[in-house]
């Protein structure tokens, strides 16, 4: 499970109780998209140029991809949802698409936290009290590693025993990795800013929605997600850094190659693969789309970087649908 805490990083915004958990109600998970390609946009993004190879600028300078018409501009920008205090990712071309955009899509903005409703919520989904016990749940060779996370965390044994196995590998997240969950991101330094220009910052999930595709996940893909947190990485500081370095330079190649189930059944990979990406990319393409029929002016799209990487991204995805989508950094 070599990469699953860096994965995380380019996942899951950076704390539980940073999410809105507005509106609520039930996800729906399976997303079509059409089924004929819709027109070409024909406006170009001014001064866009296209790069088909891996970027090779000193860093910083993450990706940017740009997709528009003639009245509308969308830019996407795949994030680190936590960052080392002072970490450099900003350039020139970024701070322009920043300046450029009139509205901001974060995975959830945050705007305003109601800890008894996220609570509330967090019940609904990931608590069932017939569950066996988290012990009897993990691989018995990783006891030892669940022990070193009681000792280290205030949350007692019997505490995870009802909750779903999605929720405990979240919990244990938070607490485990406390210096990369609690650490300011760049949708936190995004949202900084536009909030401070007193530009208007939408959600591109709830947190029931974003929490809701965990909840979907079967058993087997739920206790892979929990043992993967338990399981005992000495050199994650070292994957993180090298993650972070590859974001910052825009080598989207190197992300979309980290392989974060290492030994895991394929067919449980797939699965989380589509809960946890392919279905969001789906519902996000959705809303890329809506704002080009729709809405007018300049708009920054951005959320964990995984989610713009490879095969069925958010870009790969409007591509197939006949979209041109340069990429401009």
């Amino acid at each position: 499970m070599r990469f699953l805490v860096a994965a995380m990083l380019l996942l899951l915004p950076a704390s539980l109780a940073a999410q809105d958990v507005a509106p609520d109600n039930e996800p729906p998970i399976e997303v079509v998209l059409p089924t004929s390609p819709p027109t070409q946009p024909g406006g170009e993004v001014a001064d866009a140029e296209e790069v088909d190879a891996p970027v090779s600028e000193p860093i910083p300078a993450p990706a940017i991809w740009a997709l528009a018409d003639d009245d509308t501009t969308i830019y996407f920008f795949g994030t680190i949802h936590a960052l080392p205090e002072d970490f450099a990712w900003r350039n020139a071309k970024l701070d322009e698409v920043i300046e450029a955009s009139d509205i901001l899509y974060l995975e959830i903005a945050d705007d305003g936290f109601d800890v008894m409703r996220f609570i509330g919520m967090l019940g609904r989904l990931g608590v069932n009290l017939d569950h066996p016990t988290i012990r009897e749940r993990i691989d018995p060779d990783l006891h030892d590693e669940f022990d070193a996370v009681l000792a280290k965390i205030p949350i007692p044994e019997s505490g995870f025993d009802n909750l779903d196995s999605w929720l405990a590998a979240i919990l244990i997240y938070e607490f485990t990795y406390e210096e990369y969950a609690d650490s300011e991101g760049a949708d936190e330094q995004l949202q900084a800013i536009f909030d401070a220009d007193g530009k208007p910052v939408r959600s591109l999930e709830s947190g029931i929605e974003h929490y809701g595709f965990f909840d979907t996940l079967s058993e087997a893909a739920q206790l892979a997600f929990l043992e993967a947190m338990l399981s005992d990485e000495e050199d994650e500081a070292d994957n993180y850094n090298q993650m972070i370095t590859d974001w910052a330079a825009g080598n989207v190649i190197a992300l979309n190659e980290d392989d974060w189930f290492d030994g895991v059944d394929p067919a449980i990979v797939a699965e989380f693969d589509k809960a946890i990406l392919d279905d969001r990319n789906a519902r996000w393409v959705l809303e890329a789309l809506r704002l080009l029929d729709e809405e007018q002016g300049t708009f920054l799209i951005a959320g964990g970087a995984a989610h713009f990487a490879g095969e069925n991204s958010v870009i790969d995805m409007l591509e197939k649908q006949g979209f041109s989508v340069p990429r401009i950094q």
